[in-house]
């Protein structure tokens, strides 16, 4: 297999967990927006932090961590042998099934990051606004996006 055949399956296979992640959070949404001056994601979002997770995992593993890229071909001569032709690339289970899961977390990491924000700017808008009983019982249990828009209400 080609290796940049390889790698567009290990960009879907990583995006395939992005678009996971999005679904388990409150990032269903398709396009990246922003909410309160912070940029949420999306799906779209998601799936290109996966794919690119995915594939730095897949490059750096031991399977094709030493596949030449770019190679200069020499001229052969009775002392140095040609450059010899370009090795096989091999696409695991294990590899794809380790391109889902970095991807799974990559995109886990990018909502983390979000959410943090989030929650961060729900918490200042919440004390900047005199108590409501009724918005904290909210907020205890809502997503970090809801919790902002119970700490503006």
């Amino acid at each position: 297999m080609e290796i940049w055949i390889a790698v567009l399956i290990v960009c879907f296979a990583g995006a395939v967990g992005g678009v996971v992640n999005a679904l388990m959070t409150d990032n269903s949404f398709i396009l990246p927006k922003t909410q309160d001056g912070i940029w949420r994601a999306g799906i779209v979002g998601n799936i290109i932090v996966s794919a690119v997770a995915a594939v730095i995992s897949w490059g750096i593993s031991n399977q094709i961590a030493d596949i030449s890229v770019y190679a200069v071909e020499t001229v052969k001569t009775q002392t140095t042998p040609a450059i010899a032709a370009a090795p096989i690339v091999l696409l695991t289970v294990g590899s794809l099934m380790n391109a889902l899961l970095v991807g799974i977390a990559g995109a886990r990491w990018l909502t983390n990051a979000i959410d943090k924000n989030l929650l961060q700017k729900a918490a200042s808008d919440a004390k900047a606004t005199p108590p409501n009983e009724d918005a904290a019982r909210n907020i205890l249990n809502a997503t970090p996006s809801e919790a902002l828009t119970y700490a503006n209400q």
